[in-house]
């Protein structure tokens, strides 16, 4: 009848419930596969991709920070302000991203989650999403690169 994965019934749309169940399913099987993934890799290979992640992470402080000042320009202080705070908060990210050891992130991030795994979540739904834009645009940089030779 139905695989284990699938949560719709034959004729009947899946509630919210179970579109998140879903949802945490894939992210869970997809950080299982990211963690062995690591797991096979060096120390310093694991090292490099903290500290590429820091530097993407850096990116968008950047663009956060240009983002609050058209905000400004625009005369949208209050947002301006959130955005400033966001810009801010990244900025503590790859700080602590460039001189914390793999094993610390490793062990800090299972603190939080299990303090709070709905924000984890969250941040996991979303990073997944902005993974796979990343990972699609640069498929298609590479499409295009590829056409022009």
């Amino acid at each position: 009848m139905n695989s284990s994965t699938e949560t719709v019934v034959e004729g009947k749309e899946p509630t919210i419930g179970e579109h998140v169940g879903q949802v945490a399913r894939t992210a869970k099987l997809q950080t299982l596969s990211l963690v062995g993934e690591l797991k096979g890799l060096s120390r310093e290979a694991v090292r490099s991709k903290q500290l590429r992640v820091a530097e993407c992470v850096g990116c968008f402080e950047a663009i956060a920070l240009d983002a609050a000042s058209i905000l400004r320009r625009n005369r949208s202080h209050r947002l301006a302000g959130h955005v400033d705070r966001l810009a801010s908060l990244t900025d503590d990210a790859v700080g602590y991203l460039a001189r914390t050891d793999p094993e610390d992130v490793w062990v800090d991030m299972r603190v939080c989650v299990r303090r709070h795994p709905g924000a984890a979540f969250a941040a996991l739904f979303l990073g997944g999403i902005l993974f796979g834009r990343f990972l699609k645009s640069s498929s298609e940089g590479q499409f295009r690169a590829g056409s022009r030779s």
